[in-house]
């Protein structure tokens, strides 16, 4: 890929990031929390003031996770495999998450979230279902609610993640993440 491509990527979630700024939800908690290192170690000051969340899961399992917000999305590309109720306005949750590399994440699911994941920086396996997906930059993967997923790292994975409906509800703060499909 060339450096203009890189620098495109990186630009677009700097304008994300910039458009998110200004229309922060006075309502969100802020945090003080470590620099997301982007574009090959450069500390990135502008997600100083976004919500961060560190979810610490089973195994140790640590998922940075910064919220980018919520949008009223009618035509939601997530509609058609999320079961959500038509008739409810669509929301889709957006956010940068971070994972540690040379990691096994354990699979899971998501009773009612649907997801896309675009990977921005990283490498590995992206387990789908009964499929291993080998990742890097620029992959795109649908994850449909209740389908079995994980990561298998081999570096330092970023990637955005747009859900339907939000797998952290921020009213209710219930987590939509289950490890046994009983």
């Amino acid at each position: 890929m060339n450096l203009y491509k890189k620098k495109s990527s990186f630009n677009f979630i700097l304008n994300l990031i910039n458009y998110r700024n200004q229309r922060v939800n006075k309502f969100f908690r802020f945090f003080q929390f470590p620099k997301l290192m982007l574009g090959g170690g450069k500390s990135n000051n502008l997600l100083k003031n976004l919500h961060f969340q560190r979810v610490i899961g089973n195994k140790n399992e640590i998922f940075d996770v910064y919220h980018l917000g919520s949008f009223l999305a009618p035509d939601s590309l997530l509609k058609e495999f999320s079961g959500y109720n038509q008739n409810n306005d669509i929301y889709e949750n957006m956010e940068l998450v971070e994972i540690q590399e040379n990691f096994n994440y354990k699979p899971h699911y998501h009773k009612k979230s649907s997801a896309i994941i675009y990977i921005i920086l990283g490498g590995g396996q992206f387990i789908l279902g009964s499929k291993a997906i080998d990742y890097c930059k620029g992959t795109r993967i649908k994850v449909p609610a209740g389908e079995i997923h994980g990561f298998n790292t081999k570096e330092k994975t970023i990637f955005l993640s747009i859900q339907t409906p939000s797998i952290v509800d921020q009213i209710t703060g219930e987590i939509d993440i289950f490890y046994s499909k009983d």
